[in-house]
């Protein structure tokens, strides 16, 4: 197919070939818990013992918020979580942002878990990362998230070493499609009876050139939001916010609302809840509450796509009014491309 000459080939099946070999067990890896990652929120309701249960948050939380507020420290009462357990649970978190001892900015406050009938399963206070990493109703979907993500290593390394695996990906499919000079033929040519080697090789060729497209986006997909995540976005906070890199992810998610500091009773949750579900025609994931008792609360809801659709759904509302605001694209404050393509890549 491609017309290369006798060295210029035989360098790139040399490179074709230790990419494979040096990087090929790591692959397997990451691309077999990348398959089990997808179903991450069905593996922890199987281990939890209790999949197929209905959504823990279409039930009413007013009265229950009510009660848990008086039980937190007031510091904790400025910013609200809700989100269903895979157990059928809800667990609602109570925080404010504080300094870590490292310097860096994340939520504390203290974490309930409440069973359907209102009991209070466990309360615990600490900084969010702590927390929700001790859950162990979550522990078998973290572990196959954590492996295909960072392959179990500390931050940055285990990002940096799997956006290296996508590059030698990326590598390997671009110099195997350069050394096939007769793909279209190969791809269909499976020779058993001339000797278990040949066919191995007739094998590794016809499945390899099939999922090429799979391939391709596989390692670019993955490549990039490693490198992104461990590189990009600490680079670009170091430049442009000094470090700061939760003001940077807020300026790339964009701000809900105004700024508004003025005292003001919160609006009903359930009534935003039941018109979110309404609007989206989706379950709700979780629910996102800032600036309670302001003017400028507003109240974040995130829902599974629609039937037939990709991205996930969120919607803003005034958390005192219970009015709608606006649909909230995953980045900026509008839709855009940007925000499309990296819905589409994050499926991918």
């Amino acid at each position: 197919m491609f017309r290369l000459g006798q060295q210029e080939t035989k360098r790139l099946v040399l490179v074709h070939g230790w990419c494979g070999a040096l990087l090929g067990l790591l692959l397997y890896a990451v691309i077999v818990t990348g398959t089990a990652a997808v179903f991450a929120r069905e593996i922890n309701a199987w281990s939890a013992g209790k999949p197929g249960l209905p959504d823990a948050l279409a039930r009413p939380v007013d009265d229950l918020v009510r009660r848990l507020d008086a039980e937190v420290p007031e510091a904790y009462r400025s910013d609200l979580s809700l989100r269903a357990t895979p157990s059928g649970h809800v667990a609602l978190f109570f925080h404010t942002d504080e300094k870590t001892p490292s310097g860096e900015t994340k939520a504390r406050g203290v974490l309930f878990t409440v069973a359907p009938d209102d009991r209070i399963l466990s309360r615990t206070e600490g900084f969010a990362q702590d927390l929700f990493v001790s859950d162990v109703t979550t522990a078998l979907g973290r572990f196959f998230i954590d492996l295909h993500v960072r392959l179990h290593l500390p931050k940055p390394w285990g990002l940096v070493l799997t956006g290296i695996l996508g590059l030698g990906m990326l590598v390997a499919a671009v110099s195997g499609l350069l050394v096939h000079r007769h793909l279209l033929r190969d791809i269909f040519t499976l020779r058993n009876e001339t000797g278990r080697l040949v066919g191995f090789r007739d094998l590794h060729t016809v499945a390899a050139t099939w999922t090429l497209p799979h391939a391709f986006i596989l390692a670019f997909t993955g490549a990039f939001f490693s490198f992104a995540l461990s590189i990009g976005l600490p680079t670009l906070a170091r430049i442009a916010f000094s470090g700061d890199q939760p003001g940077l992810i807020a300026a790339l998610i964009g701000e809900r609302v105004a700024p508004n500091p003025e005292p003001a009773a919160s609006g009903s949750l359930d009534q935003i809840l039941a018109h979110a579900r309404v609007r989206a025609a989706a379950p709700l994931l979780s629910v996102s509450i800032e600036n309670r008792g302001r003017a400028d609360a507003t109240v974040l809801t995130r829902h599974y796509p629609k039937s037939g659709e990709l991205g996930f759904q969120s919607f803003v509302f005034n958390g005192a009014t219970g009015e709608f605001i606006k649909d909230k694209p995953i980045l900026g404050s509008k839709p855009s491309l940007g925000a499309e393509a990296y819905m589409v890549m994050r499926g991918l």
